[in-house]
């Protein structure tokens, strides 16, 4: 065995290996090694296993440009190129806007090189992501380069998934799927979203952004399914919600649209909505009052709506 080393420096690893005689490398102490020009690790200890072509690190910090991860343990298939964390936590460049650095936590993450990919699972935390927290247990980024330098191309969640900004909550029961080059987000199996005195639940959400100041904010969004909105005394239930932020318009429709506001007093039941800043259109036929099976629907959602059929 190589006897114990205060540092170690390695500009290429595996054009070093001839130099060993034994199978393994154990290190303690100070650890350094540079694994190329632009990435360096640090460790409390090192083992490296020639034989497995494995390097296994603890108490590290892996540095890479302006990226900075800390871990409790790491291994690193250095022919494969895939790194495994171990408790990690720190922060990554670019992920949606350039020159700019989010931070990461969670008790897994998988950083596959060659194919550009990081999984970050247990827990998974990503803050400040276009000035957005998101969580859920697993965290899935697909990069490419631009200029050198990293971007993600998608983030794909798995199970509850909660991004929030300020005040601001949307909640996805199975996930959401988001694409940096055309800011396109969709979820399918349950959306709850909670701010600025809106409560709004749904089945699907298909929604392209736009930033603005580094923030993310949505342009138009379309939803279907179960769809029950409450906000600033309205309570609504459609089956498709379409929204152009351009247009300040949202568009309502469904077997029946069914609308309740406070006040002024207005009982609705058409099979299209239009909503803008001048107030509420109905469109085709359209009810003043509702059925008694559009009450019976409308309690379901909204038991304590004050309402007469």
């Amino acid at each position: 065995m190589i006897p114990c080393l205060i540092a170690l420096i390695i500009t290429n690893f595996t054009s070093h290996e001839a130099n060993y005689q034994n199978e393994t490398l154990y290190l303690k102490g100070n650890v350094q090694i540079e694994m190329n020009e632009n990435t360096s690790l640090s460790a409390h200890e090192a083992h490296y296993n020639k034989e497995e072509g494995k390097l296994y690190l603890k108490n590290c910090l892996l540095q890479r440009g302006t990226d900075r991860l800390e871990s409790h343990t790491l291994s690193i298939d250095l022919t494969e190129e895939i790194l495994e964390f171990d408790q990690v936590s720190g922060q990554l460049t670019s992920l949606i806007v350039p020159n700019r650095t989010c931070c990461v936590q969670g008790e897994k993450l998988y950083w596959n090189h060659q194919s550009k990919t990081l999984s970050l699972s247990g827990n998974a935390v990503i803050r400040d992501l276009a000035e957005c927290d998101l969580k859920a247990p697993q965290i899935h980024i697909k990069q490419s380069l631009l200029y050198n330098s990293p971007l993600m191309d998608s983030i794909t969640t798995e199970g509850l998934t909660i991004l929030s900004h300020r005040e601001h909550t949307l909640t996805c029961q199975t996930g959401l799927h988001f694409i940096r080059e055309t800011l396109h987000c969709t979820s399918i199996g349950g959306i709850e979203y909670k701010g600025d005195h809106l409560h709004l639940l749904a089945d699907t959400l298909d929604l392209e952004g736009t930033l603005v100041k580094y923030q993310l904010q949505p342009l138009s969004m379309h939803l279907t399914g179960n769809i029950a909105i409450e906000k600033d005394g309205k309570k609504c239930l459609a089956d498709t919600l379409d929204f152009d932020k351009p247009l300040k318009r949202l568009r309502l429709t469904g077997d029946r649209v069914l609308i309740m506001q406070e006040r002024p007093s207005l009982t609705l039941s058409a099979g299209e909505v239009i909503m803008t800043k001048n107030g509420i259109k109905g469109v085709g036929p359209v009810h003043f009052t509702f059925s008694a099976d559009e009450l019976e629907r409308f309690k379901k959602t909204f038991p304590h709506a004050m309402i007469s059929p």
